[in-house]
């Protein structure tokens, strides 16, 4: 009689009601839709359904509002649909249980699930590994306008190094996070999950609760949006500084401004995913000219009174030509003596000696299959200031 009382008293201190649980973060229907295409590696793979478990399914109560399943260029599929008798448990057990495939990713394929699959008014979070695809993306984007548009909101999570937020413009209302070093970091670039899920948004903690990361110091990007690199190049370039502002607080201490491009200063006012989408809608403009970025980053400093801060200014150069260094001198001099420059030399071309009258500061980035330049994780701190 004891072992029953106990066991009862057992089973009621560990079972949740979930009708009486207040709905976190938010009393939406939530689809999770996960690449279990070959695109990534294994190791990628793992930290995808790492993420999955412990910053998506732990975080959110109801399990009975969620449902998850796989897609790839071939076929997508729900293996845990919505139910009232799901648990949190059975949802991370369905996740730990996929396996990758060999087939190609597709975007396509996660659309014509989430038809078959969705409610209406409810939101919809895609992971995405590959993204180069403009036959695949044009079909997923007119498959999505006629059947889902206004009743699904979509989140897509782009993951690993062959996706570009710039190719996914035509899903003009979804919201994307960046995770193309997957491999690197734990969750994608300011990841929020009530942002990710579309609920209402806390109020924000006073500036002064977060740290400043990497530093307190302001980091200026001399954007290299010349000719001269390859399209593809360039587009790597845009992308990893994307990422890079994606993983740096305060957005009033960043800066980034190409040769041909209107320049975000300090203290524009734009938040971090809006300076993120700036960089990536850049294109590419003329000659390269140093002389330019140099006069970018003096009209930046008008707008910030850097005091003693110290000042970390990357900038990334593909051209070390008489042409392309022509008058850089001039406006270098005119810099403050507390601005430590990084060039960042993009490609087997430039030569680093024509640049050290202006700075002993280098990292290189020859090979743009590699998401981010050469040692970055080493050499990054002290570029940015500090």
């Amino acid at each position: 009689m004891i072992i029953r009382i106990f066991l009862l008293f057992l089973a009621l201190a560990t079972t949740k009601v979930l009708s009486e649980d207040p709905y976190y973060p938010c009393q939406n229907w939530i689809t999770v839709l996960s690449d279990n295409s070959k695109k990534l590696s294994y190791d990628q793979f793992s930290a995808q359904t790492m993420f999955l478990d412990l910053n998506v399914m732990e975080k959110i109560n109801h399990p009975e509002r969620i449902q998850y399943g796989t897609y790839n260029g071939v076929n997508g599929n729900m293996t845990y649909k919505w139910n009232a008798t799901n648990t949190q448990d059975g949802l991370i057990t369905a996740i730990d249980k996929t396996v990758q495939t060999e087939y190609p990713s597709g975007l396509d394929s996660a659309i014509k699930t989430l038809i078959l699959n969705a409610n209406i008014n409810s939101t919809a979070l895609i992971f995405v590994s590959d993204t180069t695809s403009s036959i695949d993306i044009q079909k997923a984007v007119h498959r999505y306008n006629a059947d889902l548009k206004g009743k699904v909101k979509l989140t897509f999570i782009l993951a690993g190094h062959s996706t570009n937020a710039k190719d996914l413009k035509s899903f003009n209302d979804a919201i994307i996070f960046n995770w193309q070093n997957i491999e690197i970091y734990e969750t994608p670039d300011l990841w929020d999950l009530s942002a990710a899920l579309r609920c209402t948004q806390l109020t924000p903690p006073p500036p002064t609760m977060n740290p400043y990361i990497p530093c307190k110091s302001f980091i200026f990007f001399g954007i290299d949006d010349s000719i001269v690199l390859a399209p593809s190049d360039f587009t790597a370039q845009l992308s990893f500084i994307s990422s890079a502002i994606g993983n740096i607080t305060y957005p009033e201490r960043i800066s980034a401004s190409g040769i041909y491009s209107n320049s975000i200063p300090w203290n524009s006012g734009f938040t971090i995913p809006q300076m993120q989408n700036a960089v990536i809608g850049i294109s590419q403009g003329g000659a390269y000219r140093l002389r330019m970025q140099f006069t970018a980053l003096l009209t930046s400093l008008q707008n910030v009174q850097i005091g003693t801060t110290p000042v970390g200014a990357l900038i990334f150069v593909s051209d070390t030509s008489n042409s392309a260094l022509l008058g850089a001198g001039q406006f270098f001099n005119q810099l403050p003596k507390n601005i430590r420059i990084t060039f960042i030399l993009l490609g087997e071309n430039p030569d680093k000696d024509k640049l050290e009258e202006y700075s002993t500061n280098f990292i290189y980035w020859r090979d743009f299959v590699l998401a981010q330049p050469d040692d970055w994780v080493t050499l990054s701190y002290a570029a940015y200031g500090c």
